[in-house]
C-alpha cells in the first residue's frame, strides 16, 4: 500500500512551525521563499534567536543564497523600522510584518537582536555542519579531529595493493592471481561503498559470477566462487575499512565522506550528542530528497525524539523540505528509499500547492503530463511517488510576438513527433533534423519582435534561452548550427578548474616562485600566458646562458623583471598570502589588459582568479609556499573535485545557455529546448555493488565481478537508476517559465522501434509503459493532445481575459499548444541582420573587461567605466600598469635634459622600485640622515642600493647605478621630511612630517577586500552611474564624467600605500605617485599640474574608496574611527627647497565616507544621499 497520502497545504504565513514536519515542494512552488519566511517567523513569532537556528542545504551556493536573502529581509525591516514606515515594505513580507506589528511581536529590541545574532546563524551544507560540530566539540568527541580535507586515492591504492599481494598465495592458477591484481579501481569502489554504510547496515557477498557458455550461444551460466575468493572478500570487508580509516588518521587527511562517517560514529557519544543538540532550537533541512542513510541517521539521532518519548531537550521545530519527484542524484549516493522511510516516520507531511514560476497554460500542461492515471498509476512508475496537481500562482504570460495587427502568444509547449511512417531511418538523421529546426526556431524568436513581459518592454534575448541536455555532447550539433548562424552559445558545465591549462600555468609559477634560481622552472613560468613573455625572447635568453650555471642572462630585461617579481611574490606569501603574491604578478605583467584582447582570454582570467581564490582559502591552514605547492600539485591529480572547483561562468553576455538537467535543478529559463529528449541514456544493467534499503534497513550486496542485475533475486524492486530517468524528465520540463520545446522524433528498427521510442522516458510517462512501441507512443500523444486542449479551454477567465486584451483578439487553446509531425517541420528563418531598425547584434563583442558576479573590482576597473576621452591613460604604478613610453629622441634629450629624479625612465619597474623603497625604509634612519648624520646617510644609501639592485639594468638606461642610488636616497629624504600643512599636527602647522609617524601608528601596503552588497528593499543597484550621483551630492570637487550603467558586483580590492593616524587621533590614507606625463622638470610640478593629474586619473575617487575600506577595517576591530582625509605625494616633484610642491591634501567630510559606505553595503537611495549630504552642508561631521 502506498505511503503517499493526501497531504495538507503548507501556508507559509500561518502553519504552526512547532513540532516535526516534512514539506513537499513541487518545482516552482516557492520552496526558498517559504524557507526564508519560516526562518523569519521562527525569529519573531517563536522568539528563537538566529544563532540558535540551523539551516542545512545541498550546496555552498544554495547556502550562500539563503543567507543573503535572509539578510536582505532583515535589512529591509531595519530600514523600515528606522523610518517608522512599515507601509514601505511591499508584498507578502510587508503584510507579514504589519501583522507582527499589530500583534505586538515586532519591536526594536527584537529586530536589534536578530541583527546582532545574524552572523552566527549557521547556514551550511551537511558536510559544513558536521565539520563545524566536530571542530567545536573536539574535547567531548571520542577522538581528535585535526586534519586537512584531501584526496585519499593514493592511500587507498597502496592499502588495496598490499592487501591483495598478501593473499596471492591462496590462488593456485596464474590467471586467478592476475585477475586479483588487475582491477584496483573496482576494489576501491567496494571500499568506498563499505565506508559509507550507515550504522547497523548489513553486507552480503554474492557467491557466484557469470560466464558465457561456449560456442555461439549468448547465454551465460552461474559459476560458484571458489573458497579462496570468498575468503578474500570476507577479509576485505572485515579489515579494510578500519585499515583505511587508521591510515588516513595517521596522514591527517579526511575526505568529505569521512566527515559524515566521523559524525555518525560520534552519535554513540552521548556527551557529544547533547552538546550539539543543545545548540539549536530550530532546524531546517533543505533538498531532503537527496539525503542518504548516513545523513538521515545524523539528523534523526540529533534532532528527532523517539516516538512515544518526551521531546524535552530537543529542538522545538524541525522542518524537512524536499520533493521526491526531483530526486536525481543517485550517482552522489542519494537514496530515495531513505527519504520515503523518513516521510513515513515523520507522519506529518505538508505540500506547497501553487507554481509561481511558469505561466498558467504551462502549469496546466504539466498537470496533464504527470497526472496520476486511475488505471495505469503514477507517472513515476511507483505508487510511493504520486503527482499532486498544482495551482498556478504566476502572473507571467506566454511569449508575445508582434503581428501586423496586435500580438499573438507563442505556444508554451511544442512537441515534435513522428507518425506511423517517420521521416528518418537513422538516429543521425534525427539529430541533424533537431539541430536545424531548433536553430531555425531560435532565429525566428530572436529575429521577430518577441517580448517576455506583458508590458512589452523586454525583448526576448539569447540569454533567455536554454538547451537542456542529459549529456553535454547532446548539444554539440545544435551549438555548432547556432554558431554558424552567428548566435553564440556557452556551456555551463561542472568541469574542474584544477584540470584546466591555467591550473598548470599557476603550478609552474608557484614552482618558480619557490626556486627562482632554477633556470628551467623560471623559463616555464615566463612562458605562461599570465606572465606573457614571447617565446623568442625566452629562447634568446637560453642562448645567452653559459653552460649549466643556472643563472639568468642579465642582458634580458624581462628575465630580470620576472626573477625579481617572483622573488618578491614568494616573500609576500609569508606576510600577506598567496593572493597578494599573484596580485603582484598580474599587476606587473599587465595580464588582464593583455588577455582581454585575445580570444578565450576572459575564460583564462576567470580560471586564474578562481584558482587563486581556492589557494588563498587553503593558505589559512598551509602557511608556507612549499606546503601550499605540494597540496596544489596533489589536488590537481585528485579525480573527485569538490563543488567549489566547478568551472565558473566567465561572462554574463547575451548567449544561449547549454546546461545539463542535473545542473539546471533549482534554475529557471523563459525558453527551454529539451535537446536529445528522444534518446535518453540507458542505465547500466550490470554492476558489482547493489545497495538495498527496505524499512530503514540497508544491505550492501557485493559481487566479485560485474554481474547482470536481472540475475539478482534480491533486487525485487524496480531498478532505481531506471526510475530516476522519469524524475529527470520532470525536472527538465519544469525549468521553463514560458515555453518548452520537446523533440520526440523516432526511428524504426525492423519490426520494433529503436531506443528513441522504447528508452524514451517522456513516451514511457505518457504511455505508462516500460517498453512502448510506436503505435502506443502515437496513441499516447494523441490522447495527451486532447487532454491538454480540453484543460486549456478551461483556463481561469481572469488570465484569458488579460491575455486576449493584450493580444487584441480571441485566443484559442491551439494558440498555446502545438504538436508537429517530423515531415512538416519548417526550417526557414529570417536572417538576424535584416529584421528591424532596433535589431540585436549577435556578432562577437569588442574585447572588454567583463567581470562575473563573483569577480573582484578595483579603483581601476571602476574608472574604466568612465565614458570620457580624458580617461585613456593610467599611471604606471596603479593597479593596472600600462607601460610608459620613455624613449625620447636624442635631440630632445640634448636640448632639454631633465634633472634629478626626472632623469629616471618611468614604467613598471620604476613604480615597483619606488613602492618597495617606501614600504621597507626605516623612517628613523631617514630622519637622522636628513639632519646631517653621515653614518645614517651611508646606511640609507646602502639600503637603497640593496633594494634597487634587481632594477639595475632598467636604471642604467637612464643614469649610472651609483647616481640612481643617490637620487632615490634624496627622494626618500625630501618626501618623508617635507612639511604637511594640514590640521593633523597638534600645534605648529609647519612641523608635521611623514617620517614623524610612529611605527605603531602606520600600516604600509594595506590590502583590502570590500564586499559590494546586494541592494536592500527600495534601494537601487550599486552601479557606476549611481556612484556618480552620490559623489556629486557632496560638491563639485567630487564630480566625475559620465559613468556607464554597469553594475558593480562582487568585491572591491586593492592596496593602500600607507594608512596612518595623526597626533589628533584622526585617520588618513597616503598614496605615492610617480606621474610625469607631459613634463620634464621638477619645477613643472605646480599646483595646477598636480590638480590636473588628480582629475585626469580620477584619484579623488581612488582615495574615497580607500577611506571607505579603511573605515570598515577599523570598525571591524571595534574602533569608531575619525576619518580625516587623504595625502597624495607626487614623489618626482617633492623637494626640500620648495615645501608643499608635489602634494595634494584633502580633508574629507566623514559624512561623505559614511554615505559611500552605506551605498556599497546597501545599494543606492537618493533620499538617503540627500539626507546625509544636507547634513554635511550644515557642517555636521558624523552620523
Amino acid at each position: 500500500m502506498s505511503d503517499a497520502k493526501k497531504t495538507a497545504v503548507f501556508q507559509w504565513d500561518r502553519t504552526d512551525l512547532d513540532g516535526y514536519m516534512l514539506i513537499e515542494a513541487s518545482a516552482g512552488t516557492g520552496k526558498t521563499f517559504s524557507l526564508i519566511h519560516a526562518v523569519m517567523r521562527l525569529v519573531f513569532e517563536k522568539k528563537i534567536p538566529l544563532n540558535r537556528i540551523l539551516i542545512v542545504t545541498f550546496t555552498k551556493a544554495a547556502a550562500a543564497e539563503l543567507k543573503a536573502r535572509i539578510r536582505s529581509r532583515l535589512m529591509t525591516l531595519v530600514e523600515a523600522m528606522r523610518r517608522s514606515d512599515l507601509e514601505s515594505i511591499e508584498g507578502e513580507f510587508g503584510t507579514l510584518c504589519k501583522r507582527w506589528n499589530h500583534e505586538g511581536l515586532l519591536t526594536q529590541a527584537s529586530v536589534d537582536e536578530a541583527i546582532e545574532s545574524f552572523d552566527e546563524c549557521q547556514v551550511s551544507t551537511i558536510h559544513g555542519f558536521c565539520q563545524q560540530m566536530l571542530a567545536d566539540n573536539e574535547f567531548s568527541a571520542s577522538k581528535g579531529f585535526g586534519y586537512e580535507i584531501g584526496d585519499d586515492t593514493a592511500i587507498k591504492s597502496e592499502l588495496i595493493e598490499n592487501f591483495l599481494r598478501k593473499r596471492l598465495a591462496r590462488f593456485e592458477r596464474q590467471e586467478d592471481q592476475s585477475a586479483l591484481l588487475s582491477d584496483n579501481a573496482a576494489w576501491a569502489k567496494k571500499l568506498d561503498a563499505l565506508q559509507m554504510l550507515p550504522n547497523g547496515a548489513r553486507v552480503e557477498i554474492i557467491d557466484y559470477c557469470l560466464e558465457k557458455e561456449s560456442g555461439k550461444s549468448k547465454k551465460v551460466r552461474r559459476v560458484t566462487l571458489s573458497e579462496a575468493v570468498m575468503q578474500t572478500l570476507r577479509d576485505f570487508i572485515d579489515t579494510m575499512p578500519a585499515a583505511l580509516a587508521q591510515a588516513k588518521r595517521e596522514a591527517h587527511i579526511r575526505t568529505f565522506n569521512d566527515i559524515l562517517t566521523d559524525m555518525q560514529n560520534e552519535l554513540r557519544n552521548e556527551t557529544f550528542v547533547q552538546n550539539v543538540r543543545r545548540r539549536f532550537d530550530a532546524v531546517l533541512i533543505d533538498e531532503f530528497q537527496d539525503t542518504d542513510p548516513v545523513q538521515y541517521d545524523i539528523f534523526r539521532t540529533l534532532f528527532l525524539p523517539v516516538k512515544g518519548q518526551s521531546n524535552a531537550g530537543y529542538p522545538r521545530s524541525v522542518i524537512f523540505v524536499g520533493d521526491p519527484k526531483q530526486s536525481i542524484y543517485e550517482f552522489r549516493n542519494a537514496d530515495l528509499k531513505t527519504y520515503l522511510q523518513a516521510r513515513k516516520e515523520l507522519d506529518n507531511t505538508y505540500r506547497l500547492e501553487s507554481n509561481y514560476r511558469s505561466t498558467p497554460p504551462l502549469v496546466s500542461i504539466f498537470n496533464s503530463f504527470f497526472i496520476n492515471e486511475s488505471q495505469s498509476g503514477s507517472a513515476f512508475f511507483t505508487d510511493e511517488i504520486l503527482y499532486d496537481e498544482v495551482k498556478s500562482g504566476a502572473k507571467c504570460l506566454p511569449l508575445l510576438k508582434k503581428e501586423a495587427q496586435g500580438f499573438s502568444p507563442i505556444p508554451v509547449l511544442e512537441v515534435l513527433r513522428s507518425d506511423e511512417k517517420p521521416a528518418f531511418k537513422r538516429i543521425a538523421d534525427v539529430r541533424d533534423c533537431e539541430a536545424r529546426w531548433v536553430c531555425a526556431d531560435i532565429k525566428r524568436l530572436l529575429a521577430q519582435e518577441v517580448y517576455v513581459d506583458a508590458e512589452k518592454k523586454i525583448r526576448l534575448r539569447a540569454n533567455h534561452i536554454a538547451l537542456l541536455v542529459r549529456s553535454y555532447s547532446d548539444a554539440d550539433l545544435v551549438a555548432a548550427q547556432l554558431n554558424r548562424e552567428g548566435i553564440r552559445v556557452r556551456y555551463e558545465n561542472n568541469g574542474d578548474v584544477f584540470k584546466s591549462d591555467e591550473a598548470e600555468e599557476i603550478l609552474a609559477i608557484m614552482q618558480a616562485m619557490h626556486s627562482p634560481d632554477d633556470l628551467r622552472l623560471m623559463r616555464l613560468a615566463r612562458s605562461t600566458r599570465m606572465m606573457g613573455e614571447r617565446l623568442d625572447t625566452i629562447a634568446g635568453d637560453a642562448l645567452q646562458t653559459l653552460g649549466e650555471t643556472n643563472t639568468i642572462a642579465q642582458s634580458d630585461l624581462f628575465a630580470t623583471l620576472a626573477r625579481k617579481t617572483l622573488t618578491d611574490a614568494a616573500a609576500l606569501v609569508a606576510t600577506r598570502g598567496i593572493a597578494a603574491a599573484f596580485a603582484l604578478i598580474l599587476r606587473t605583467f599587465n595580464t588582464e589588459a593583455r588577455l582581454l584582447l585575445e580570444q578565450g582570454g576572459e575564460r583564462r582570467l576567470t580560471n586564474y582568479h578562481h584558482i587563486i581564490e581556492l589557494l588563498q582559502q587553503q593558505a589559512h591552514s598551509l602557511k608556507t609556499l612549499s606546503g601550499l605547492t605540494r597540496w596544489y600539485e596533489r589536488e590537481m591529480k585528485n579525480k573527485s573535485a569538490p563543488e567549489e572547483r566547478n568551472l565558473r561562468v566567465e561572462s554574463d553576455a547575451d548567449l544561449v545557455t547549454v546546461v545539463s538537467i542535473h545542473k539546471s535543478k533549482g534554475l529557471e529559463y523563459p525558453v527551454v529546448y529539451l535537446v536529445g529528449a528522444y534518446s535518453f541514456m540507458k542505465p547500466s544493467t550490470v554492476g558489482n555493488l547493489f545497495k538495498v534499503t527496505e524499512n530503514g534497513q540497508t544491505t550492501l550486496y557485493l559481487a566479485h565481478e560485474p554481474i547482470d542485475k536481472a540475475s539478482c533475486e534480491f533486487l525485487t524492486q524496480p531498478d532505481e537508476a531506471q526510475l530516476e530517468q522519469y524524475r529527470l524528465a520532470y525536472v527538465a520540463l519544469t525549468r521553463a517559465s514560458q515555453r518548452v520545446v520537446l523533440p520526440l522524433m523516432q526511428t524504426p528498427s525492423g519490426k520494433n522501434w529503436s531506443y528513441t521510442t522504447r528508452r524514451n522516458p517522456y513516451l514511457r510517462i505518457l504511455t505508462r509503459e516500460m517498453d512502448p512501441n510506436c503505435e502506443l507512443g502515437n496513441q499516447a500523444l494523441t490522447h495527451f493532445e486532447a487532454r491538454v486542449l480540453e484543460r486549456l479551454d478551461c483556463l481561469e477567465s481572469t488570465f484569458m481575459n488579460r491575455l486576449q486584451s493584450i493580444c487584441g483578439r480571441s485566443i484559442l487553446p491551439s494558440d498555446l499548444f502545438r504538436i508537429q509531425n517530423d515531415r512538416d517541420l519548417d526550417y526557414s528563418a529570417p536572417d538576424l541582420e535584416h529584421f528591424s531598425d532596433d535589431k540585436v547584434d549577435f556578432s562577437p563583442d569588442e574585447a572588454e573587461a567583463r567581470n562575473a558576479d563573483w569577480t573582484n573590482s578595483s579603483f581601476t576597473s571602476i574608472t574604466r567605466l568612465v565614458n570620457d576621452a580624458q580617461s585613456k591613460e593610467l599611471e604606471p604604478d596603479s593597479e593596472l600598469i600600462v607601460e610608459e613610453i620613455a624613449n625620447a629622441s636624442n635631440s630632445e634629450m640634448q636640448n632639454d635634459s631633465p634633472k634629478g629624479l626626472m632623469k629616471i625612465a618611468g614604467g613598471t619597474e620604476f613604480g615597483l622600485c619606488m613602492h618597495e623603497l617606501f614600504e621597507k625604509v626605516d623612517f628613523s634612519l631617514v630622519t637622522q640622515a636628513s639632519g646631517g648624520d653621515e653614518a645614517a646617510y651611508a646606511s640609507l644609501l646602502d639600503f637603497v642600493k640593496g633594494v634597487i639592485k634587481p632594477y639595475k639594468v632598467m636604471l642604467e638606461y637612464s643614469c649610472p647605478f651609483e647616481e640612481a642610488g643617490q637620487l632615490f636616497a634624496r627622494m626618500l629624504i625630501d618626501t618623508l621630511t617635507t612639511p604637511i600643512a594640514t590640521g593633523m599636527e597638534p600645534t605648529d602647522r609647519s612641523s608635521f612630517r611623514i617620517c614623524d609617524i610612529a611605527k605603531e601608528q602606520r600600516l604600509a601596503e594595506m590590502p583590502f577586500v570590500m564586499p559590494i552588497g546586494t541592494p536592500v528593499q527600495n534601494r537601487e543597484v550599486v552601479s557606476a552611474a549611481n556612484l556618480k550621483k552620490v559623489l556629486e551630492a557632496f560638491g563639485e570637487q567630487y564630480s566625475m564624467p559620465e559613468l556607464s550603467e554597469k553594475d558593480l558586483k562582487g568585491y572591491l580590492v586593492g592596496f593602500i600605500d600607507l594608512a596612518f593616524q595623526d597626533a589628533n587621533g584622526r585617520y588618513w590614507v597616503l598614496d605615492w605617485k610617480s606621474n610625469r606625463s607631459g613634463i620634464r622638470h621638477v619645477e613643472d610640478y605646480t599646483g595646477e599640474y598636480v590638480a590636473s593629474q588628480m582629475r585626469e586619473h580620477h584619484y579623488t575617487l581612488q582615495y574615497l574608496l580607500y577611506l571607505v575600506a579603511l573605515r570598515r577595517y577599523l570598525k571591524s576591530r571595534g574602533l569608531q574611527p575619525d576619518i580625516a582625509g587623504a595625502v597624495y605625494v607626487f614623489v618626482r616633484g617633492v623637494s626640500s627647497e620648495h615645501p608643499g610642491r608635489g602634494l595634494w591634501i584633502d580633508e574629507v567630510n566623514p559624512l561623505l565616507i559614511d554615505c559611500l559606505d552605506d551605498f556599497f553595503k546597501n545599494g543606492f537611495s537618493q533620499a538617503k544621499v540627500d539626507e546625509i549630504s544636507h547634513r554635511a552642508k550644515e557642517g555636521k561631521n558624523g552620523l
